[in-house]
């Protein structure tokens, strides 16, 4: 599944499953919590892929990650997770919503708190591109004075 998208320059966006998130990824998603924004525990690599493994697996969530090209290399500095929904009577058309399990206090995205802005604006190009089908983005447990 994995997917590459590229909206802003310097920056790549990779779409992958639980399944292709690698130990490599892991620790580099690990690292990112040190640098984040807004510290989240329930976005940790340590806490979601179990909660998926073990609470969600049917939901089969979309894992996007934010790298950005600094001297060759590509250094993650976002992560996004969301499950694909279809509609209901309270939201009629298919959409995003933020990863959340019933043992999530917060949700929202994890970002590198010096690139912050145009990591925001990576993931916001990318849940607003009309190619994906989905109408919006549904967000619950958000930290009222948290930095997103």
């Amino acid at each position: 599944m994995s997917v590459n998208f590229a909206y802003k320059s310097g920056y790549n966006l990779r779409v992958l499953a639980s399944h292709e998130v690698d130990d490599s990824l892991t620790a580099a998603w690990s690292a990112l919590e040190a640098r984040a924004l807004e510290a989240n525990a329930f976005l940790s690599p340590y806490f979601v892929l179990p909660a998926i493994r073990y609470l969600e697996a049917d939901k089969h969530p979309l894992f996007l990650f934010v790298e950005k090209e600094i001297d060759g290399s590509k250094d993650l500095v976002g992560v996004a997770i969301f499950n694909v929904c279809k509609p209901t009577r309270k939201f009629p058309l298919s959409h995003l919503s933020l990863f959340n399990t019933i043992h999530s206090y917060l949700s929202g995205f994890l970002v590198d708190r010096e690139y912050a802005h145009d990591v925001l604006e990576n993931i916001y190009r990318f849940i607003m591109d009309p190619k994906h089908g989905w109408h919006g983005l549904r967000v619950r447990n958000l930290a009222a004075d948290g930095g997103l």
